[in-house]
């Protein structure tokens, strides 16, 4: 790239990504950074869903959240946070 602007960026990543496959390219983990601001045309340019919305991360959020896990006895982070935040509302009582 030939600085860290906005269009270097959206040129340099635009040829790289434009020769992966298009399965292998679904997404991109980005920052916030000034040479990012060009993200949405990014996307036309290369069909890569750039950075995450709001509602995609919360989405994201509760089905990592609402998932039972083996190592807290199959039961998922949302119950088991609830159960030591009651504890420790009893406990704080006391």
């Amino acid at each position: 790239m030939d600085d860290a602007g906005a269009e270097a960026a959206l040129t340099g990543f635009s040829r790289v990504l434009n020769r992966i496959e298009t399965q292998k390219r679904l997404s991109l983990t980005c920052d916030h950074g000034r040479e990012m601001v060009a993200h949405q045309r990014l996307t036309q340019a290369t069909r890569v869903q750039g950075p995450f919305t709001q509602d995609q991360l919360d989405a994201i959020a509760w089905q990592l959240n609402t998932r039972p896990r083996k190592s807290m006895d199959y039961r998922c982070p949302v119950t088991n946070n609830s159960l030591i935040f009651r504890k420790a509302s009893c406990n704080s009582q006391i």
